[in-house]
Formats: structure tokens, C-alpha cells, sequence
């Protein structure tokens, strides 16, 4: 089979003995305005802390295609901060980004619940398949998905059992068995390091690369299909 160029071309390849596994973390939902949100709370809950950093950090905008807030602090010239006051905020930041509090800020990316829904309508098995953590975000990874109207939650929702599972051993592990149900296996996923993962240990499956952000100093297999948003 020649591989899809475009996601149209991957989309009408697709038959009811394929199955699509879905990322969700800045693939079909954009985590900047989560991370904007955290960081605006930590400025709220920490002003009289640290009254100069937190007022400035109050003013902070975190962009679409930005891996993190780091490039959100430099706008503001609080990455020179002391190491000290950063530790603190990351540790708070991670707290709430891997919790249900603040995932009512997320963005459904461009396309990503009309892609799923014609999935569904084209008889296309597919699932969810998160490095979220299962204990922390379960509750509100089903209320969320449900609220931005994607389709079939329940019962294809695969989370992280642990936090400190490796996301992409534990992706790897997933899809030795979700692979085994269908003759053909895609994978839609932004972060390289996990597409990476999954083209040394499950060669057969297909992987789609979306461009929105990740991990620094990575870069996805070559040859494989690349796609800004879910617009077909």
C-alpha cells in the first residue's frame, strides 16, 4: 500500500478492519490555554509571596505551537528568575496540568472532533490512547472529551495506570495488544519520542506525525505522514 500523503488520503484508505488510536495532550486537544491558566492561578495564590514576580506573571500568554511556558516566561523576562521561585512554579504547574482542575481551558484542535466523528460515521474503529495519568484525570478526561462533543469515551479510553510510567513504554506496551485487533494499526500522535518508540518496537503500525508542539531536541521517524491539524 502506498503510504497517504494527505490526511484525506489517509482517511479514505481506512476500512472497518483498520484501527485508529488517538492521543489526546496537544493532538486533538491544544494544552496552551490549560498552561496559560495554571500559571495565572500561581500568580493569584502566590502574590503575596512573591508580590513583583507574580504581578508580572499575571500579564502571561501562553501561544498555540509552544512546547511548555517557557518561551511565555521569556516574553516577560521572568525566566532568570530565581531558580527557587521557578522550582516552585513548576512543581505547581505540574501539580494542576496533571489534574482535572484546569483541562476546561483546553482547545479542540482545528478539525479533530469533525475527524473522529467521521470516523465513527465511516464505521472506523478507533480509540483514546493518553499519557495522562489514569488515578489523577480520568474523571475529567471523560468529562471534557464529552463536553467538546468527541464521540465514544467509555470503554475506548486508554490512560496511564501510573504518573511515573514512562509515556512511551507505556504507549508501546498499549498497542502490542490493541494492534491485534485489526489487521491495520494508526497511530496519531504528536510527540517524537513516542512515534519514535513505536516505529522500533511495532514497525507494521502507521504513524501520523501532528506538528503542534513537543519535546525539544526530538524529531519524528522520516517518512511518515505529516499533518498540522485534523482539516481534510
Amino acid at each position: 500500500m502506498q503510504r497517504p500523503q494527505k490526511l484525506s488520503e489517509l482517511m479514505s484508505s481506512l476500512n472497518s478492519d483498520s484501527l485508529v488510536i488517538l492521543d489526546i495532550d496537544s493532538t486533538l486537544l491544544l494544552t496552551h490555554k490549560r498552561n496559560e491558566a495554571i500559571l495565572k492561578q500561581y500568580a493569584v495564590d502566590k502574590l503575596k509571596e512573591h508580590p513583583e514576580f507574580c504581578a508580572k506573571l499575571s500579564a502571561v500568554d501562553c501561544r498555540r505551537g509552544e512546547y511548555g511556558y517557557t518561551e511565555a516566561l521569556k516574553r516577560l523576562s521572568l525566566d532568570k528568575a530565581d531558580p527557587a521561585l521557578l522550582a516552585d512554579l513548576h512543581a505547581y504547574w505540574r501539580l494542576h496540568f496533571f489534574s482535572n482542575d484546569f483541562l476546561k481551558y483546553d482547545v479542540p484542535h482545528s478539525g479533530a472532533v469533525r475527524f473522529v466523528h467521521q470516523l465513527e460515521a465511516d464505521g472506523i474503529p478507533f480509540v483514546y490512547l493518553t499519557g495522562r495519568p489514569r488515578d489523577l484525570m480520568s474523571p475529567g478526561t471523560l468529562q471534557y472529551l464529552h463536553h467538546f462533543e468527541f464521540p465514544g469515551q467509555q470503554g475506548i479510553l486508554f490512560m496511564k495506570p501510573q504518573p511515573k510510567d514512562i509515556d512511551e513504554d507505556f504507549k508501546s506496551k498499549k498497542i502490542s495488544e490493541l494492534k491485534k485487533l485489526k489487521s491495520r494499526t494508526i497511530l496519531i500522535d504528536n510527540e517524537p519520542k513516542i512515534l519514535n518508540k513505536i516505529a522500533k518496537d511495532h514497525p507494521e503500525v502507521e504513524l501520523v506525525f501532528v506538528d503542534t508542539c513537543h519535546s525539544p531536541n526530538v524529531t519524528p521517524p522520516q517518512e511518515i505522514l505529516n499533518i498540522k491539524d485534523f482539516t481534510f
